[in-house]
């Protein structure tokens, strides 16, 4: 199996509301009654018709409902965005049979993307390519994704007490991080070791990064019960976000620098599972050092 790594191919201030997954049309309604799933306790997801959103309901979760946005936000060290949620039309693939969803959006002269979202029963593998098709190099690109217990109280999180990253090895309550307060005293950025001194300008726009630096990829929240996690996690990760007033998490996936034709593609997974923080720990291991099946 493949390592979890970044694939690079050479070839000739707004901020949505998680809560917003919900209350609009969803593509594939076949899915939601699960008949169309030779596994009853496979993820469902049910894209959002127009925009950058995926709903998925987590049968092993008591059916509770998560957000994906991905990506809210695609940026580079150059631009503060190279292309937002509210700029892009989206129109979305669902393979029923297989409980995939997928979609591709450009913005000619300036970026093209395409998206890959496949799940299994405790997490969603996600697969984006990123192209830049503009006449300039892109720098340190990114993409923001965002994971919200949109439905799923559990896992809300207002105290950052069960809501961890990684420090000098060490997985650790964001409570016990030292925190920036900007105007939006309820954000924070979290920079990443391998990014160390280079937050993007959309990360920057924030005033909340945080002095301290995680050493790997990944934030995950521990429901109140203890007994089951939500996850983002990346290969390498431009930085680290999290926002209380809807407890969603974000690992914004690093594809390095484009330059005009170039493309990456990343790997990353989102996990809704059952078990604590050591049984997140444990397949977090498991998923980096084997990578996607």
């Amino acid at each position: 199996m493949m390592g979890l790594t970044n694939i690079k191919s050479r070839t000739a201030r707004r901020m949505s509301n998680p809560l917003r997954f919900l209350p609009v049309a969803i593509v594939g309604l076949g899915l939601l009654a699960g008949c169309s799933s030779p596994n009853p306790n496979r993820i469902i997801l049910m894209p959002v018709a127009g925009r950058m959103m995926v709903n998925a309901l987590v049968p092993q979760q008591n059916r509770q409902i998560f957000g994906l946005g991905i990506p809210e936000t695609i940026g580079s060290a150059e631009q503060m965005w190279l292309v937002n949620h509210t700029e892009a039309e989206i129109v979305w693939d669902v393979d029923e049979r297989k409980g995939r969803v997928s979609t591709a959006w450009a913005q000619e002269g300036n970026i093209r993307y395409a998206l890959e979202l496949t799940p299994a029963e405790e997490y969603v593998d996600l697969v984006m390519t990123i192209r830049n098709v503009s006449a300039t190099t892109w720098h340190d690109v990114f993409a923001f994704n965002c994971v919200s217990p949109a439905k799923a109280p559990a896992f809300h999180d207002s105290t950052l007490l069960r809501t961890y990253m990684s420090v000098d090895g060490d997985a650790t309550p964001l409570a016990d991080v030292p925190r920036t307060l900007g105007p939006r005293p309820t954000v924070a950025v979290y920079p990443t070791r391998s990014h160390a001194g280079r937050l993007p300008p959309f990360a920057e726009a924030f005033e909340a990064a945080s002095p301290v630096w995680s050493d790997d990829s990944w934030l995950v929240v521990v429901s109140e019960a203890g007994d089951a996690h939500m996850a983002t996690t990346a290969a390498d990760a431009s930085f680290l976000f999290a926002n209380t007033a809807f407890g969603c998490i974000h690992a914004a996936p690093a594809f390095g620098d484009l330059a005009p034709h170039e493309e990456a593609t990343v790997h990353t997974r989102v996990f809704f599972a059952k078990g604590g923080l050591g049984d997140f720990l444990e397949r977090y291991e498991t998923y980096r050092t084997r990578g996607p099946e």
